[in-house]
């Protein structure tokens, strides 16, 4: 299985992320653009010649009256229709009072579109309209329905087209004064600056719309949907019941239109694909051939298109749908030549012409557009044919043996035979079709290749007399009915249309579909049994989020349920598809219609379109000693003294305040629903949970109805909370820190091309005391408290008490690197971890003790080899209740920290006694060092802190290079583990040599880690590996003498799996043993390009589990990440070795945190039960890994070979002298 997740992206060679969004945005610094690619299949054959009697082509030089009943208007308006569906809805209609889809044509400042709209009449361009928020302007998306209040409108394309062309400044006014009679581009009478497009650079005083350098214009990466502008001079003309009309051939007819289009998108890039003469018979001159491969659509290569559909195609063929569909099938998957190559002469029939694009061939071998320049995994094809398909069987047999071959799609069409008479054949365009867009169609590139097919079918015969049909109307029937199910199949759409003019809409419609986002997931959450402690619930959360090339990301949660057949949504239809995305013909739990992964609907977004902004329950530390009380203008200005100290903090105007107080809190106060409403709740008030995992809090309640809370952090800058009521889900409270007012003026404006904003983006965790009962009661004094990090939005950690989930929390502390003791902290990385420790108890009762690292330092963002750092360099303990620091082993610190590099990682705790009291830590910082804290007794004068291991930058020294900079930023996972090894001893007797065997179990602390630099997760250059590391001090001391630290020559490489070489004899499996023994463990190199691993292990029943993330690239230095490959290895804890049939499983998606393990009750059959080993279902559950899907590791009986154990021998060999 493989999984690609990408992005659209462009030139913006001035950005660079040193962060990991780079994951879902990619770094800017060596991107080009990405534009659609489309294969266009023209029916050439001869029925294309066939004469029929169309309107007249639209003549631009020719003034059309208006429609009837209209009278024109005395200005000249551009009409729009924006986004998909275009050609499906009605056109605007011009010259009517009631028609809001217009603008002024004067406003319009796009140079493309007014080139396209002066000879065509319509154009396809993605608009923006320049507008305030509060007081700063930014080019936005126009309203879809109204372009009442537009000011001043212009496109990305005129952007994109001068970077292509390496111009970098535009000193002229927008356009030219031509097609309008006067310079357009002007506001108030007055003609606007010259330049590009940019955001932010005036204000509602000064309005600047326009930058003359072209590197502070707005990135044209986020396009937003496309909108189709009008003349009203075209619109009079197409809605006109016009008598004037001409005959020409369909073939004619069909070419004027797609030129029309071709020539009105400036954003994508087509190939052309026509049919050989497939005559006489099957198997000869077969298929089709692609005379211009899919190609960058600049001035020559778009003439020479044109140029070839213009002049060279006649109407001379027979129909070979499936064969030439089979023939881009080719194309697309890098394959040899099949039927490009078969055309050849016949009569008067000249083959080969035109010629098939050699240029895309190397030895009859195509040339993939995947994987060249190209940073997608889906290819468009667009067929336009006008009947149906003859002479197209011959690749039936080849297409039957593809993967994902569906004989249930094979389709009869009918067709005259030589008697006249009507037969019935099979044809596979529609099993084609489905194998095109759900499978992988490029084995040789990274991720899933698939294509979506567009079926138009043009001037295809209507039924005269539905009760007489003639053949010829039966057999069009047949061709509408197979394009329409092959669209389907393939993913897109059919289109019947019999005038060019409509051919030319539909044909921009399949267009428009041509570009698609995706969602990404944090790893899910699920809910625990307070009744059981053995099961999780059956419910599963997934935050979600969409990356955008802004400041402000839209995000989401979404339920799903545990089933015997894997995860679920509503009506118990399986979620998932084989990307890993949630199917988007699934109802998740929560939503009322198919959401599927879209971030923008279902789930809590669209709980929250069920409310209104005042019902919400806010809240913020602005009461006294920053106590929680009710988000409002009013608290916060006594927080913050006055007025102006408000508005200053918070970067606006005070006369800002009460708009952005209410748009903070939801209120949608710039209408960007363009519904005409102020005060309804913005779509996008969740935010991101980017790197927020959900915490899931069970209230408990009865067995069967138990109070499901689920926290989460967003980078809008609040922790919510929410409440699980089954099919539907309600927000509980919302705690919006004051620290974050700060951002809410730049995610309000939302700039194009802005930064990332961060707030709230660690993962909660929880401290609970419900007395032993499973319910958290706060009238009997049970206790619930949440803690959380701000991550990359700062150095803060929260903790708040949320015993009673149904009030306003508590603020129990705040800590950041302002707090006394604290100046230690980097960012917040470190997710705290909850312990007892001998340091802070009450009358020798254990009070809830906080341990987390000091943090990331964001100078480790920088490019090459670390350098040390000044921060986060070290541990802070803390009291859980009171926010007191109990200890810190920082620099100078109560326990002096001697390293040198910051701690981003949570750190590991082990209870080695048992006795309650966690009496050992271990942590990795960026520096690739280990390191193991005792802590023993009570005093910390006697505890220990030693290096376990040093297996990166530190242990080079001098020689570090960006190869070797191994850095850790996932905790180590510690497995208590009983390894049998076999000691070797030789003795003298007699004077002779004596070898004796003797096996004993030895107790190890196995330490699991990973590493890989989750801030630079692009970075090709450092190798880096799983770690299994052998503690053998399985007592907590405090060293003397501390052991030597382990170096990566103390490890044995397992990458190779050497115990795998089944070619070994016993004596070199005995030898190799033997290496093994003598070393402290092993490693693992990640051999993938790029490869890294940046989340905790897992172990269970003797298996480490270890995520890792390949990045992805389609071309080596000149694509944009196009996604990754997330990948789980399942190794052998003791020996490292592979112990299932295969050592990786590929999974989809982005690995955002550990592997999740869950349980739940058996899947069993009764009818099928074995008397002489029952499955005890009543007393065991099975153990499930969500990778992503549920894949089952440990079956009720405790057997741990759900993912086919493979027999392993695991004893050790030590060799000993005696």
């Amino acid at each position: 299985m493989k999984y690609v997740f990408f992005f659209l992206s462009c030139l913006l060679p001035w950005v660079a992320y040193s962060e990991d969004i780079e994951l879902y945005l990619g770094n800017e610094s060596t991107t080009v653009g990405i534009t659609p690619k489309v294969l266009i299949i023209f029916d050439n054959s001869g029925s294309m010649n066939r004469e029929v009697t169309i309107n007249a082509p639209y003549d631009p030089d020719r003034g059309y009256n208006a429609l009837d009943g209209l009278t024109k208007l005395s200005e000249e308006y551009i009409y729009f229709s924006k986004g998909s569906g275009v050609g499906d809805s009605p056109l605007p209609t011009p010259d009517s009072a009631t028609e809001q889809r217009r603008f002024f044509a004067s406003i319009l400042s796009c140079d493309f579109a007014h080139d396209i709209l002066k000879e065509k009449g319509f154009v396809n361009v993605h608009l923006r309209e320049y507008t305030f928020k509060g007081s700063s302007g930014t080019w936005e998306e126009i309203p879809d329905n109204t372009g009442a209040n537009l000011a001043v409108v212009d496109c990305l394309e005129d952007i994109e087209f001068d970077r292509l062309n390496g111009t970098t400044e535009r000193n002229i006014n927008h356009g030219s004064s031509g097609v309008y009679g006067n310079p357009y581009g002007n506001l108030d009478g007055k003609d606007l600056a010259p330049g590009y497009p940019a955001d932010g650079l005036g204000n509602k005083d000064n309005p600047q719309q326009y930058t003359s350098n072209i590197d502070n214009a707005l990135s044209t990466a986020d396009k937003g949907e496309v909108v189709t502008l009008f003349t009203d001079n075209y619109l009079r003309y197409a809605l006109a019941n016009s008598n004037e009309t001409e005959t020409v051939s369909k073939l004619e007819a069909a070419k004027r239109a797609v030129v029309n289009v071709v020539e009105s998108f400036y954003n994508v890039d087509f190939g052309l694909q026509i049919f050989n003469l497939n005559h006489a018979g099957e198997n000869v001159r077969d298929g089709g051939r692609i005379v211009m491969g899919i190609q960058e659509m600049n001035v020559v290569t778009r003439a020479r298109l044109l140029e070839i559909l213009e002049s060279d195609v006649d109407g001379e063929t027979n129909t070979p749908l499936c064969e030439t569909l089979f023939e881009a099938s080719r194309y697309f998957g890098g394959l040899s030549v099949y039927y490009g190559d078969k055309d050849s002469d016949r009569g008067n029939y000249i083959a080969n012409t035109p010629p098939r694009d050699l240029s895309i061939e190397t030895n009859t071998v195509y040339k993939s557009p995947f994987g060249s320049t190209f940073c997608g995994d889906n290819v468009h094809v667009i067929m336009i044919t006008d009947g149906a398909p003859t002479r197209d069987r011959a690749a039936n047999d080849e297409i039957a043996l593809m993967t994902g071959y569906n004989a249930d799609l094979v389709r009869q069409v009918r067709r005259e035979n030589s008697s006249g008479s009507l037969i019935s054949e099979d044809n596979y365009l529609v099993a084609l079709a489905d194998i095109l867009h759900n499978q992988d169609i490029n084995a040789n590139v990274s991720g899933k290749q698939n294509i979506t097919l567009n079926t138009i079918g043009f001037a295809l015969q209507d039924f005269a007399d539905p009760d007489n049909p003639t053949n010829d109307e039966l057999i069009a029937d047949d061709a509408k009915k197979l394009l329409d199910a092959a669209a389907e199949a393939g993913g897109g759409n059919f289109y019947d249309v019999d005038n060019p003019s409509a051919l030319s809409l539909q044909l921009s419609e399949a267009l428009r579909n041509a570009l698609s986002v995706n969602a990404t997931f944090t790893a899910p959450a699920v809910a625990s049994n307070n009744f059981d402690r053995t099961q999780t619930l059956d419910s599963v959360y997934y935050a979600m989020f969409l990356p955008e090339r802004r400041p402000r990301w839209a995000g989401n949660i979404k339920k799903l349920k545990i089933s015997g057949s894997g995860l679920v949504g509503k009506d118990d239809k399986p979620a998932l598809n084989d990307a890993g995305n949630i199917e988007e013909n699934v109802t998740t739990i929560w939503s009322s219609s198919n959401d599927g992964a879209d971030v923008n609907e279902g789930g809590v977004v669209e709980m929250f379109q069920t409310i209104t902004p005042d019902s919400r329950k806010v809240y913020s530390d602005l009461g006294s000693d920053s106590a929680i009380k009710e988000f409002s203008k009013d608290n916060a200005e006594s927080a913050f003294e006055t007025e102006a100290k408000l508005a200053a903090f918070m970067k606006v105007p005070e006369a800002d305040l009460d708009d952005l107080f209410a748009w903070a809190k939801g209120a949608d106060v710039d209408d960007d629903d363009n519904d005409e409403s102020t005060t309804d709740m913005r779509k996008d008030v969740f935010g991101d949970p980017l790197h927020s995992r959900p915490l899931v809090v069970n209230y408990g309640g009865s067995a069967d109805n138990q109070d499901v809370r689920i926290i989460v952090g967003t980078n809008a800058g609040a922790l919510h909370m929410f409440q699980d009521e089954g099919n539907s889900v309600k927000e509980s409270w919302v705690f919006m820190p004051k620290e974050f007012f700060s951002n809410y003026n730049e995610l309000r404006i939302n700039a194009n091309g802005g930064g990332k904003v961060y707030g709230l983006d660690g993962t909660p965790v929880s401290y609970i005391d419900d007395g032993g009962d499973g319910t958290v009661d706060h009238t009997k004094g049970d206790k619930a408290w949440v803690f959380v990090g701000s991550r990359r939005g700062g150095s803060s950690y929260y903790a708040l008490d949320i015993s009673n989930p149904d009030v306003a929390p508590k603020l129990l502390w705040h800590i950041n690197d302002d707090s006394t003791g604290f100046s230690e902290l980097g960012q917040s990385w470190s997710t705290p971890r909850v312990i007892n420790s001998l340091i802070n108890t009450d009358s020798g009762k254990a009070k809830p003790t906080l341990v987390f690292a000091a943090g990331y330092a964001a100078s480790k963002d920088a490019g090459g080899v670390g350098t040390n750092d000044t921060l986060g360099r070290g541990l802070f303990f803390v009291d859980a209740a009171s926010g007191e620091k109990k200890l810190a082993i920082t620099p100078g610190g109560d326990i002096d920290f001697p390293g040198n590099d910051s701690i981003p990682a949570a750190v590991s705790a082990l209870d080695s006694d048992s006795d309650g009291f966690v009496d050992r830590l271990y942590f990795g910082d960026t520096g690739g060092v280990v390191w193991r804290l005792d802590m023993v007794g009570a005093s910390s004068d006697d505890w220990g802190l030693i290096q376990l291991a040093s297996l990166g930058r530190q242990a080079e020294g001098n020689k570090a290079t960006e190869a070797n900079d191994r850095r850790f930023f996932s905790e180590p996972t510690i497995t208590r583990a009983l390894i049998s090894e076999t000691f070797k001893y030789t003795t003298i007797v007699n004077g002779n040599s004596d070898e004796q065997v003797h096996q004993s179990a030895v107790p190890y602390d196995a330490i699991l880690i990973g590493s890989g630099n989750r801030a630079d997760p692009l970075n090709t250059i450092t190798n880096d590996m799983l770690f299994m590391i052998k503690d053998g001090n399985i007592i907590t001391q405090k060293f003397d003498t501390p052991p030597s630290e382990v170096k990566l020559a103390d490890l044995h490489d397992y990458t190779g799996n050497p115990f795998g070489d089944n070619s070994l004899t016993e004596q070199e499996q005995e030898n190799l043993a033997l290496a093994v023994s003598e070393k402290d463990g092993w490693f693992i190199s990640l051999l993938g390009n790029g490869e890294k691993s940046v989340t905790q292990p897992e172990a269970i029943a003797g298996v480490a589990y270890y995520n890792s993330f390949i990045p992805t690239f389609a071309s080596e230095g000149t694509c944009a990440l196009d996604g990754g490959e997330a990948q789980l290895y399942a190794v052998d804890l003791a020996l490292g070795t592979t112990i299932y049939e295969t050592r990786i499983i590929e999974l989809p998606g982005i690995i955002n945190e550990k592997p999740t393990i869950v349980t739940r009750p058996p899947t069993t059959d009764d009818d099928e039960s074995d008397p002489d080993n029952p499955k005890e279902t009543d007393q065991r559950t099975e153990v499930v890994l969500l990778a992503p899907d549920e894949k089952t590791i440990c079956d009720a009986n405790g057997n741990c070979d759900g993912l086919k154990l493979k027999t392993m021998r695991t004893a050790l060999y030590v060799e000993e002298d005696n």
